[in-house]
């Protein structure tokens, strides 16, 4: 037998969904007249508002995490275009537009990641003054001076003979 119970933000006697529907079953002048003669319990509509609060919070701390990790995606990307072009282009002569084209690349990824970081920790304030609790700035800050440390020490794999 499955049970279904809602619990009150308060800490009261939970809600059963037996007696929710009775309560909402009740003639319409024992309830404060809403919709058809029918109103929800004052204590029921909070804990859905609270709840739909919290869930929201959630969704924009989580919106938040996948604009960086966009950002990242894409510096990754120029980057791995960056190391890979030269090893697969040979234009003999012109060679040299091709590593100068993996060079801005390169530093278009660096680019990036610093603009990665300046928009998570810019939203993240903005969730913080709201209350709303975010992620480690730290390994933020960790993980974006590896990756900007990585992609220039890459420079001097676009300069190695093929």
């Amino acid at each position: 037998m499955i049970r279904v119970v809602l619990i009150r933000p308060d800490g009261g006697e939970p809600f059963s969904l037996p007696s929710l529907i009775r309560y909402w079953m009740r003639e319409p002048d024992e309830v404060s007249a809403g919709a058809g003669g029918r109103s929800v319990p004052p204590d029921y509509q909070v804990a859905l508002a609270e709840e739909r609060t919290a869930l929201a919070r959630q969704r924009n701390v989580m919106a938040v995490e996948r604009t960086f990790s966009a950002w990242l995606h894409t510096g990754l990307s120029l980057n791995a275009v960056a190391l890979v072009m030269p090893k697969l282009v040979d234009i003999g002569r012109w060679m040299w537009v091709v590593r100068v084209l993996g060079i801005v690349l390169t530093l278009a990824a660096a680019v990036t990641y610093y603009f990665a970081y300046r928009q998570y920790h810019v939203a993240s304030r903005n969730l913080e003054a709201q209350g709303i609790e975010t992620g480690s700035h730290r390994e933020i800050d960790v993980i974006v001076a590896a990756l900007i440390f990585c992609t220039l020490l890459s420079l001097v794999l676009l300069f190695q003979e093929t």
